[in-house]
């Protein structure tokens, strides 16, 4: 597993966040994803075209995208600013099942290189490829 270590990460979001019942990011995520594209496609909004998942805890994501340009104030999707100094940082190619093992894994080696890390965490949905085998997702952890 190749971990980097980067700085200066900052994503100006937009979407929607909710509970995540009985530790269920997937299905959690999928549904707020949809409602995020539902409400980009019902109003023609121009975005960068990547799906930004961000996980505050055990209980509560943020599913949001890159807007461009960015809306006016009175914008009615939640808006969040993520500014991460110091991260670790690596790509997931393959599918999506696997990303609960490929995070584990990359918790270990974090802590195995004497790092310590916290929320947010993130992952970084590349476009889709109908094979599964050549999906890449970044997966980020802020370090303390």
């Amino acid at each position: 597993m190749n971990i980097e270590i980067r700085e200066n990460l900052k994503l100006d979001l937009y979407g929607y966040s909710g509970s995540v019942p009985d530790l269920k990011y997937g299905e959690t995520g999928i549904k707020l994803s949809d409602r995020v594209w539902s409400f980009v496609g019902e109003n023609s909004l121009p975005n960068k075209g990547i799906n930004v998942w961000v996980y505050d805890s055990q209980t509560k994501m943020f599913c949001g995208l890159e807007l461009d340009p960015p809306p006016k104030n009175d914008f009615v999707m939640e808006h969040r600013v993520i500014h991460l100094k110091k991260y670790a940082w690596f790509k997931h190619v393959g599918p999506y099942r696997l990303l609960y093992e490929t995070n584990a894994k990359a918790r270990a080696e974090i802590q195995k290189m004497g790092l310590q890390y916290g929320m947010p965490s993130l992952e970084i949905y590349g476009h889709h490829d109908v094979d599964e085998q050549k999906l890449e997702t970044e997966i980020i952890y802020t370090l303390l």
